[in-house]
């Protein structure tokens, strides 16, 4: 508990007092650790390597290495280039190579292990071999950054065996040793930004980190704006942007994107009325900072617009398209009279939420994701999942909403499955009545009530085989 708490603690220091570290000695770059000095190709192919003309490079590497095949720097570096070319399996073998030829050279190892992240199935080897670079060189900031990579999931939901639950403690220990690490606090504030986590207000605060230390990271403002919206949290929000903009006005930067969400942030949080008008223009600023792709998510039609609608939108193009869109969301706007249309603002709102909660493995999300699109927040919320022949009884648990116990019976009897596609939900529910021979029009629970037996939930007197196997078919379909 100790542990983590000074962890937090160290974390807070860092994010509001970033110069409390930035006096501290930084090490030098992986590459530079203690090298053996080696004239001749290496040296040129390193200018090359270092400006970014690595196939180039790589044939000066190569030269040297044949010229000295004991030499390790000249491993190394043919290593280097092998890897900003993709070449990772001719990389690992220059960097086993390596180690081989100086066991206590730690960029050997961090190249190694590097690599190995690249490579399926090899996350366990990449630990290994950047441990062993941390041991050799423990004040190394991007060995820590790396080591912290290889214990991050890039499934969220699993957990690496034998290893801690993420790279938190690699990532801090990274930006203690370099205060202005162009992602060390972003990967930090991944870590806590979990939809169970209880400390997303540290990964909005490690993400604000990030992009006062690289105002060009990709997605460190973009991921703040995301959690400050989903939490409602504006008034950490608005804090931790009015110190982002002292930084950066005193680093000589015009801090326009942080005022664009500063201002709106604000008024947010000192008027106490809803205001859907600021709202709109926070999501529409949220936006313009994501990529083409994501910005679709929030412009797709498809899980809320009727069947004709929709085709008619497909079809058009260009600013036909757009009249069209805009056209859609103004017939839903359930105040004409303002500027504000409350119904997209919702509308962002629900994609905001699915594309955070239900896009695993999917994009732009799970069904889970388009039925929360469509119908917005459930009245009820079931945790369990539909069994065939379990008994009606206990499925159908009573609520305080008639629709919603109407519901539950239904389900529990046949079960259901669901097809959603452009924008149509569809519950395959046998409605005619020869598929339901034996019975009958009366509820199953009603069956119950009048002294009827149940046989796996079907009611003992009307069973029909053929049926009941459909509705175990049915049931195994739960969700497809």
């Amino acid at each position: 508990m100790f542990k983590v708490k000074t962890r937090h603690f160290l974390l807070i220091v860092l994010i509001i007092c970033p110069a409390f570290s930035y006096s501290q000695p930084q090490s030098p770059a992986s590459g530079s650790l203690d090298e053996p000095v080696d004239r001749g190709k290496v040296d040129s192919g390193r200018i090359l390597y270092q400006q970014g003309r690595y196939h180039e490079a790589l044939a000066h590497f190569q030269q040297a290495v044949r010229e000295d095949g004991r030499s390790a720097p000249a491993h190394y570096w043919q290593g280097m280039a092998q890897y900003e070319l993709g070449e990772y399996r001719k990389a690992a073998s220059s960097f086993k190579r390596t180690v081989e030829l100086d066991a206590n050279w730690a960029p050997g190892f961090a190249g190694l292990g590097k690599t190995y992240l690249q490579m399926k199935h090899r996350r366990l080897d990449a630990r290994n071999a950047l441990r062993m670079a941390a041991r050799l060189s423990p004040d190394d900031p991007e060995i820590q950054y790396q080591l912290g990579m290889a214990h991050m999931n890039p499934r969220k939901t699993d957990r690496i065996v034998g290893g801690e639950r993420d790279g938190r403690s690699f990532f801090l220990k990274a930006a203690v040793l370099d205060p202005v690490h162009p992602d060390a606090f972003y990967q930090i504030a991944l870590c806590y930004d979990r939809p169970q986590s209880t400390d997303r207000e540290l990964a909005m605060a490690s993400y604000i980190a990030q992009y006062r230390v690289n105002p060009d990271h990709p997605d460190a403002l973009r991921r703040f704006t995301n959690l400050a919206l989903l939490t409602g949290e504006y008034g950490l929000a608005v804090e931790l942007l009015e110190r982002a903009k002292e930084d950066l006005g005193e680093s000589g930067s015009d801090g326009t994107e942080i005022q664009s969400l500063l201002t709106p942030f604000s008024i947010l949080v000192e008027d106490a009325r809803s205001r859907p008008d600021v709202l709109q223009e926070v999501y529409e600023t949220y936006i313009s900072l994501l990529d083409a792709d994501e910005q679709e998510a929030y412009r797709e039609l498809a899980h809320v617009a009727p069947p004709d609608d929709l085709a008619t939108w497909k079809e058009a193009r260009g600013a036909e398209r757009d009249a069209l869109w805009q056209a859609f969301w103004n017939a839903r706007d359930s105040n004409p009279a303002t500027v504000t249309n409350e119904r997209l603002v919702e509308h962002y709102r629900r994609v905001l939420y699915a594309r955070y909660h239900f896009s695993q493995g999917q994009h732009p999300y799970d069904r889970r994701g388009e039925i929360y699109v469509r119908y917005g927040e459930p009245e009820d919320r079931r945790s369990d999942v539909f069994i065939a022949d379990r008994s009606t009884i206990k499925a159908a648990a009573n609520s305080a909403h008639a629709e919603v116990d109407a519901i539950r019976e239904q389900n529990s009897q046949f079960g259901y499955r669901l097809r959603v596609d452009r924008g149509d939900l569809t519950i395959s529910l046998p409605e005619d009545a020869s598929m339901r021979r034996g019975l009958g029009t009366e509820s199953m629970m009603e069956a119950q009530e009048a002294g009827g037996g149940l046989i796996d939930g079907l009611h003992v007197s009307d069973v029909d085989m053929a049926w009941q196997r459909a509705k175990k078919v049915i049931g195994a379909g739960y969700a497809t």
